[in-house]
Formats: structure tokens, C-alpha cells, sequence
């Protein structure tokens, strides 16, 4: 819509600006990198996923600490997977599981069929990973053995 603004009706020029701004702002508050994120000083750490209706915002917590803020879409599982593998990055081991509460995965997963397998592998994979890393083990033969930072790249955004 953007690239032919010019052609537009009107009110076609005001939905085309309001869907650029939102989009906008959804991409420039995204975790992006683990320097965003808080210490925790925990031997185990369970962050909770929740939406703040009034805030429109998606609201990351341990216990009752906000460990994250940012705007809030539908249909965003590929950043959930995105967002959980930076969260292992910064918490490593301590890190067992990011649950969304109930209500927030079906925003997660939107109309796609198959984002609560991917939802849940990604969880499944955080947890075979709160261990303490193995000695004898290089980072790139633990991340290949647990697979918690390969996975899947195809999300990437």
C-alpha cells in the first residue's frame, strides 16, 4: 500500500498509514538483543508471557518483576521462538521455561495451525537445557547437543 500511497483513496491512505505505524512501532520495541534484558539473580528462572489489555503491550515477568516490555500484535509465534532463544542467550541454564499464560498463546498463534508445535518445542527445548553446561564440553558441542540456540533459524527476523 505504501509503495503506491499516491493512488490511494483517502481513506485507504489513512488504514495504510495507521498498519505502517503499528508495524513500526511492533519492530522497533522488540527484544532484539540480550543487553535489553535485566540480571536475575536465580538459580531457576520461570518468566510468564502476558498482555497488558490497557497498555496494549506484551509483558514478560519472573514472579512480580517486569524483566521485559514492548507492543503487542497478533499471530507473532515466530517471535516468540525468536524472543525465547535471546532469553536462553542471556540466562543460559538458570532459564526452565517462559510460559505464556492461557489466554496469551492463542495471540501467540493467531489463525496458524501449526504455531502451538512450535510454541511448545521451543519451551521444551529451554527446559533440556537447565543444566549447568558441561566442563568438557566447547559452547558449539553443547549449543549442537541441546539445540537451544540453533533452533530454527528460520525464524530469525
Amino acid at each position: 500500500m505504501m509503495a503506491n500511497f499516491d493512488k490511494l483513496k483517502p481513506e485507504d491512505q489513512k488504514m495504510a498509514l495507521f498498519v505502517s505505524t503499528g508495524h513500526r512501532q511492533w519492530h522497533d520495541s522488540k527484544l532484539k538483543s540480550v543487553d535489553q534484558l535485566p540480571e536475575i539473580d536465580a538459580d531457576f528462572i520461570v518468566l510468564t508471557w502476558d498482555d497488558d489489555d490497557e497498555t496494549k503491550e506484551i509483558v514478560l515477568r519472573h514472579g512480580r518483576e517486569i524483566v521485559f516490555r514492548q507492543r503487542t500484535v497478533w499471530e507473532y509465534f515466530r517471535y516468540f521462538v525468536t524472543a525465547c532463544r535471546i532469553l536462553k542467550m542471556k540466562y543460559g541454564y538458570h532459564l526452565f521455561d517462559v510460559i505464556p499464560e492461557p489466554v496469551i498463546e492463542v495471540r501467540i498463534c493467531g489463525d496458524s495451525m501449526s504455531a502451538s508445535d512450535y510454541v511448545a518445542e521451543m519451551r521444551r527445548l529451554i527446559r533440556i537445557d537447565c543444566w549447568p553446561r558441561r566442563k568438557d564440553l566447547s559452547v558449539q558441542e553443547t549449543e549442537k547437543r541441546d539445540g537451544w540456540k540453533t533452533y530454527p533459524k528460520q525464524f530469525d527476523e
